[in-house]
């Protein structure tokens, strides 16, 4: 038994395979390049969406760093100290609560004197009637 003997590819049906083979490629390349481009179209969208949003927050933060000014005040040449404003804030709710646990102390001092008071108040006038 002979094996069959192979037939040598002619040139035209060498060219044929591998212009099938770059025809094949070309496909795979038309379709990574429409996805490509549409993933470039989606990041330019997200991009255009975030500087949109950037925008909008740097107009809010001027917007309200104008309030703040008019809030306080200062005039156009006059900087602003957040960070003293927000120590001098907790400095000043520090003496709030310090006062009022005074008042509460003061009150629970005035309620006692009144009390002791009133009974000696009550027994000096039990003691003066006969």
């Amino acid at each position: 038994h002979r094996a069959p003997v192979r037939e040598k590819p002619t040139k035209a049906s060498c060219c044929k395979e591998e212009l099938e083979d770059i025809l094949g490629k070309l496909e795979k390349f038309k379709v990574q390049n429409s996805k490509l481009k549409l993933d470039v179209q989606a990041l330019l969208d997200e991009k255009e969406d975030l500087i949109d949003e950037r925008n909008q927050l740097v107009e809010k933060n001027d917007r309200l760093h104008r309030e703040m000014i008019n809030l306080l005040r200062l005039e156009p040449g006059q900087t602003l100290n957040i960070d003293h404003l927000l120590m001098e804030n907790r400095s000043l709710q520090g003496q709030i609560t310090r006062l009022r646990d005074e008042k509460d102390l003061a009150n629970a001092m005035g309620r006692k004197y009144r009390e002791a008071w009133e009974k000696t108040r009550c027994a000096v006038k039990t003691d003066a009637k006969p």
